[in-house]
C-alpha cells in the first residue's frame, strides 16, 4: 500500500466527515447531478466597476457547461447568461480575467477528450462572443482547478493541477503554469511550477500578476507529511521558479480551497488567506510577505471559534488593505462572511455576515474595483437549486446592497 497516499485518503475523509457531522452539516452540501444548477462562479469586476461572471451549469447528470454574463451598470441588473461552449461532456471550475478593453477571457477543465484537461476561450466584443476553445495542457494526465490572470499587456497566464491523485474536493500532483504573449491565440509550453517532489502532493493553486509582470503562484502541500502552505514566483517570464517557500510554519494543516486566496499588492507584496486547524477548528487566517514573498509574517486570525470556516477568498485595496470572505456554519447553514484590514493585515474588522437567510451558501468570492468597491457573488439554495447571488458595498463593506440574482 501507497503510505502516502493512504494518509492522504484518511484526512480527507476525516475532513469531510468532520463536515457532515457537525452542526453544520450543510457547509459540505453539493449540488445535486439531476437539479439545473449554477456552482462555482469567478467574478472579475472591469475599469468602470462593471462585473462580469463566469461558472458552470449543471444542466443534468452527464453534462455541465461554462457559463457567463456581465452587468453593464455596476451590477444592479445583469444581461442574460450565454453559454461559452456547448458540449455533451462535463466543463467546469471556471476561472474568469478581464482585459484593460473589457474582454473576458475563461479557462475550465473540460472531459471532451475523455478526462479532464484545461481549455480556454476568449472574447473580443466584451464577452458578446467566445473564441473556439483552445486546449492548452499536453499531458495525458488530467489537468484540473485552472486559475487565469493577466499581464500588463494583456497576455493571459494560467496555472493548473497537473493531476496525479484524484479527489473530486482535492485533486493533487504538480502545479503546471504556462502564458500566451499574442493575447491567447496561442500559448507556450507548459512549466512545472515546483516539480521535485512525489507528484500526488501539491494542490488548489492560486496565482497572481505583480507589477513586474512575474507569476505568483501559492498552493497547499503534503511533503511535510501535513497540509501547509507554499509559495513560488518567476522572475524571467516564466522559464523557471524560485524554489518554494514554505508560508507558515506550524504544525497544524493550512488549506486553500479556492479560487482566489492569493493577492499581490502594489509593492509586489503577496497576500495569503487560508483555513487552518490549529485552534482545533478550522478558522480563517492570513498572512503577508513585505519583501515579495522571500519571507512571511505570522499569522493573523481573522475569525476564529467553534464554527466550521472555509474557503477564504481575498482582495487588496489600493492602499495595500486586505478584504476577505468566507464561509461559516450559522444554525446549520454554511453563510458568507466578510472582514477587511485598515492597518495593512495587522488588525481586523470583526466579521461581518452579508446575507442572513436559512439556506446553504457556498463558493464566495471577493473582487475590489478601482474605486475600492466591494464586489461579492456566492451560490446559494434558498430557490431549491443552486442560483448566483451578487451583493456590492460602495463605502468599503460598511453596508452591502440587497443581493442581486445573476440569470
Amino acid at each position: 500500500m501507497n503510505y502516502h497516499l493512504d494518509r492522504l485518503s484518511c484526512f480527507f475523509f476525516f475532513i469531510v466527515a468532520i463536515s457532515l457531522v457537525s452542526s453544520h452539516a450543510s457547509f459540505a452540501a453539493t449540488i445535486t447531478p439531476f437539479s439545473p444548477s449554477d456552482y462555482s462562479p469567478a467574478l472579475a469586476v472591469d475599469m468602470s466597476g462593471n462585473p462580469y461572471l463566469a461558472w458552470e451549469r449543471v444542466l443534468d447528470d452527464q453534462q455541465n457547461d461554462i457559463f457567463f454574463t456581465k452587468s453593464a451598470d455596476g451590477g444592479t441588473t445583469f444581461l442574460p447568461s450565454k453559454c461559452i461552449n456547448t458540449n455533451p461532456h462535463t466543463q467546469a471550475r471556471a476561472s474568469l480575467a478581464i482585459d484593460r478593453l473589457g474582454n473576458p477571457f475563461v479557462v475550465w477543465f473540460d472531459t471532451r477528450d475523455g478526462q479532464s484537461h484545461i481549455y480556454f476561450a476568449r472574447s473580443y466584443d466584451g464577452g458578446d462572443t467566445f473564441s473556439t476553445p483552445l486546449r492548452i495542457d499536453s499531458f495525458s494526465e488530467p489537468g484540473e482547478i485552472p486559475q487565469i490572470s493577466f499581464d500588463s499587456k494583456g497576455n493571459p497566464v494560467v496555472v493548473w493541477v497537473r493531476v496525479k491523485w484524484y479527489n473530486w474536493k482535492n485533486p493533487l500532483g504538480h502545479i503546471y503554469i504556462t502564458r500566451s504573449y499574442d493575447g491567447g491565440v496561442t500559448f507556450l509550453p507548459s512549466v512545472c511550477v515546483d516539480c521535485n517532489l512525489k507528484p500526488y502532493q501539491q494542490g488548489w493553486p492560486s496565482l497572481a500578476i505583480d507589477a513586474q509582470d512575474n507569476a505568483v503562484v501559492a498552493w497547499h502541500d503534503f511533503r511535510n507529511g501535513n497540509w501547509d502552505i507554499y509559495l513560488s514566483k518567476t522572475t524571467n517570464g516564466g522559464l523557471t521558479f524560485s524554489p518554494s517557500a514554505l508560508v507558515v510554519n506550524n504544525p497544524s494543516h493550512q488549506f486553500l480551497l479556492s479560487k482566489r486566496a492569493l493577492a499581490v499588492d502594489s509593492s509586489g507584496n503577496p497576500h495569503i488567506a487560508f483555513s487552518d486547524n490549529r485552534n482545533g477548528n478550522w478558522d480563517i487566517y492570513y498572512v503577508r510577505s513585505y519583501n515579495g514573498g522571500g519571507s512571511f509574517l505570522e499569522p493573523v486570525s481573522v475569525d476564529i471559534g467553534p464554527a466550521v470556516q472555509f474557503m477564504p477568498t481575498i482582495s487588496v485595496d489600493l492602499s495595500n488593505n486586505p478584504y476577505l470572505v468566507w464561509l461559516k456554519g450559522v444554525n446549520g447553514y454554511p453563510q458568507v462572511f466578510f472582514s477587511k484590514s485598515l492597518d495593512g493585515g495587522q488588525n481586523f474588522t470583526p466579521p461581518q455576515q452579508i446575507y442572513a437567510i436559512s439556506a446553504t451558501q457556498n463558493r464566495p468570492y471577493i473582487v475590489l474595483d478601482s474605486l475600492n468597491n466591494v464586489h461579492i457573488v456566492w451560490v446559494d439554495n434558498r430557490s431549491g437549486r443552486y442560483d448566483i447571488y451578487y451583493t456590492k458595498s460602495i463605502d468599503g463593506g460598511a453596508i452591502f446592497s440587497t443581493p442581486v440574482l445573476v440569470p
